[in-house]
């Protein structure tokens, strides 16, 4: 079971890192598409907020008022950036891991989950994650969390043959 592969992907509110992990070391996997995604899912998103405004058409409003409308003001944009950028993030995952099936541990704070897994289509994601701020924990700490998981996951597999 010593060589057994598995990641882990780390997600912030403004970042998202992929770890290649076995039971005995543990590697970043450097893309620029998924450092990238967020500052360009936001620069996005900020455009999408910007309200905008027209003259009214009614006669009553003839006094020159301004009515203004728009979409992603308000507690739901957030939410919206941060499912586009998952979906990003997500998309990537299914192209460095295609063919493969290794086991994905997400890496997260609690509000973040239910997002991710909206966007998340690979389909070894497994259901334990890292509860808490990934960006908080430096790769050995994050590595002895996920083979909790790992080894548990694992460990049920070679029950199950």
């Amino acid at each position: 079971m010593k060589n057994r592969e598995f990641y882990i992907l780390t997600l912030s509110q403004k970042n998202a890192k992929l770890f290649q992990c076995t039971f005995d070391d543990i590697k970043e996997i450097h893309t620029g598409n998924i450092i990238s995604a967020y500052s360009e899912t936001e620069k996005g998103f900020r455009l999408e907020k910007q309200l905008q405004s027209h003259g009214s058409s009614g006669i009553a409003d003839r006094g020159g008022k301004r009515m203004f409308h728009g979409h992603g003001v308000g507690t739901n944009f957030h939410k919206d950036t941060m499912l586009h950028f998952f979906h990003v993030v997500n998309k990537e995952i299914e192209k460095l891991l295609f063919n493969k099936n290794a086991p994905v541990i997400l890496a997260t704070v609690d509000y973040l989950i239910p997002i991710y897994l909206k966007a998340n289509k690979y389909p070894h994601l497994l259901e334990a994650t890292i509860k808490g701020n990934p960006d908080r924990l430096n790769m050995n700490l994050l590595h002895d969390k996920a083979l909790q998981i790992a080894r548990a996951y694992f460990n049920k597999l070679e029950r199950e043959s």
